[in-house]
């Protein structure tokens, strides 16, 4: 951001933490890096420190936006007598807030960091399939959280690389060529999605790394905002690609072995049928990928930053969806093997 906009966003933030009773700001706010859609800022005043998250002012302004982050908010209040989990101050009743035109969101400071690739160690994995776990095991309810419809429309990748086209993107060689591609994952995720449906709980359905915070060997599950219904066994997958990846881009044994068996300590995996489920492991990349081409062709988004994260994210999710179709025979074959061995 420029000079002008921090200034503004400094003095926003200081009569914010007046008009919310944190006290007088002890220090200028640090902006704290790692978010994609929306702003977060380290605050320090008289009577503690904060987590601001000022939210996204275009996703805000959808119609189910707010509604859907204030269920998020209550999934983590829920579940965090049972993992921990941080979840967002209330004011007023609130937890999405409003002061001069911003929508925004207040933590406790959490003084934790992010445990990413190279460093996650069996220990971390173990950890995070227990509280998988956990969350599964738990299969809260939430009024007004609604349950994953079986069908959806399939996206339209080649109006997208029609536009691309047009606009003569330098990324625009990489997604031609994705293209067939897409179309075929895309109906594999639609015959998958009908599929395993039926069997849905309320959980995180972000569990990247980056969005759980480590103090020690204590894990916190942060960013809440994608919570929701999910097939668990889909989850899953989704967690073991996060989480237990070596090096040399195949999965770690041990690493795999942590997760797995400990989210088997509240979660029976036996007799499963994968093959759906690992069809809708796309599901979630390809909803991104929808999403980050929207910014990137500017048909979402008004400004240069906003585009140029749709291009980067469009460029990985790529990669990440071909890494997933070239790994997940591997790990097909590991989960049967495991289930005839148990």
């Amino acid at each position: 951001m420029d000079d002008h906009e921090a200034i503004a966003l400094t003095n926003w933030l200081e009569a914010m933490c007046r008009h919310c009773d944190l006290g007088t700001l002890k220090a200028k706010p640090v902006p704290v890096s790692g978010g994609l859609l929306h702003r977060m800022f380290h605050v320090t005043t008289g009577k503690g420190d904060y987590a601001v998250k000022i939210l996204n002012p275009e996703i805000m302004a959808r119609p189910e936006a707010i509604r859907n982050t204030i269920l998020s908010e209550e999934i983590a209040r829920q579940l965090a007598g049972l993992i921990p989990a941080s979840t967002a101050r209330f004011s007023g009743g609130q937890s999405v807030l409003t002061f001069a035109d911003r929508s925004f969101m207040l933590f406790d400071w959490l003084d934790g960091r992010s445990i990413l690739p190279p460093r996650i160690t069996t220990a971390h994995c173990g950890a995070i399939g227990r509280i998988l776990g956990l969350i599964h095991q738990a299969d809260i309810t939430v009024e007004g959280v609604v349950r994953q419809p079986a069908h959806r429309p399939p996206y339209d990748w080649p109006f997208y690389l029609g536009e691309a086209e047009k606009q003569q993107v330098d990324w625009l060689s990489p997604l031609r060529e994705a293209v067939p591609q897409l179309i075929r994952w895309d109906q594999q995720s639609m015959n998958g999605k009908r599929i395993i449906s039926d069997d849905q709980v309320i959980s995180h359905r972000d569990l990247d790394p980056k969005n759980v915070l480590w103090q020690g060997d204590q894990p916190w599950l942060i960013d809440w905002e994608a919570a929701g219904y999910i097939n668990p066994r889909q989850e899953l997958v989704e967690v073991i690609n996060y989480w237990t990846i070596g090096p040399d881009g195949h999965y770690d044994p041990e690493r795999l072995n942590a997760l797995y068996h400990a989210y088997t300590q509240s979660i029976d995996c036996h007799g499963i049928n994968w093959e759906p489920i690992f069809n809708c492991g796309y599901e979630n990349m390809l909803g991104w990928l929808n999403y980050c081409l929207r910014l990137a062709l500017g048909i979402e988004g008004h400004t240069l930053q906003e585009r140029q994260l749709g291009e980067a994210q469009t460029r990985q999710t790529l990669t990440e969806l071909r890494d997933y179709e070239s790994r997940s025979g591997d790990l097909l074959q590991w989960l049967r093997r495991t289930d005839i061995a148990l």
